[in-house]
């Protein structure tokens, strides 16, 4: 079920998606707590915090996430429950979110997690960082994802990261670098049709030409939402 729902999420399918993730929780919640719940309850953080932007729902799922896995000595998913946490307290506006993901992304790291979560954890934390420290900050942690999904041959993941990097490389004045990056992703993309990518790089490389009006007091209110799972596909 919990594949089947990442299915629908990444059609877009929101409302099928929740409908499917309840049903799966409500039949392992009558059994005894497993590693299948902890991510059950880790799937509808994601969906609260990805694709709707409910990150106060996402928070409370997170914590529930860290709870159980902590109890049930998970401790690969305790750490990725810690960059969920993260993650929403960011969208929430707290600052303290950030120490958060840098555990968790480390952690997860350390622990050997999945990989797709590490490289997700560090591109996560690269959005946030830019935001509340700034580009360099940003750009560091995006590098490292990139670094992380290259080594594993995660090319999705690695070109997603560099397609979100071209804005702090820009917010740096590292201009050369910039339209070389973003030839580079742009070829990736249009040659695997992953156009999730495509979109990101040309995004954020129409908003360093001037496309609008770029600050970090305004890049929440001017973002528009659109669902994480029709925009990654890793």
């Amino acid at each position: 079920m919990l594949d089947l729902s990442a299915l629908l999420g990444d059609q877009g399918r929101t409302d099928e998606e929740k409908r499917l993730l309840d049903e799966a929780r409500v039949q392992l919640e009558r059994h005894r707590p497993s590693s299948e719940l902890v991510r059950t309850y880790a799937c509808l953080a994601d969906h609260h915090s990805l694709s709707l932007g409910a990150f106060q729902e996402a928070l409370t799922w997170s914590n529930k996430v860290a709870s159980l896995a902590h109890d049930l000595g998970a401790e690969s998913l305790e750490a990725e429950a810690l960059g969920r946490r993260g993650y929403a307290r960011c969208g929430l506006g707290d600052s303290g979110g950030l120490r958060d993901l840098r555990v968790g992304a480390a952690r997860s790291e350390e622990l050997k997690a999945r990989p797709w979560s590490v490289s997700a954890s560090y591109t996560n934390l690269g959005d946030w960082a830019w935001l509340f420290e700034g580009p360099k900050e940003g750009l560091e942690a995006k590098r490292h994802a990139f670094d992380f999904s290259s080594r594993r041959g995660m090319a999705g993941g690695a070109m997603f990261a560099k397609a979100e990097s071209l804005a702090m490389l820009f917010d740096l004045g590292e201009w050369d670098p910039i339209l070389g990056e973003a030839d580079e992703v742009l070829a990736w993309s249009r040659s695997r049709e992953a156009r999730s990518v495509e979109i990101k790089c040309d995004a954020r490389l129409g908003n360093r030409r001037g496309a609008f009006g770029w600050r970090k007091g305004s890049w929440l209110r001017r973002q528009t939402w659109v669902p994480f799972e029709t925009r990654t596909r890793f």
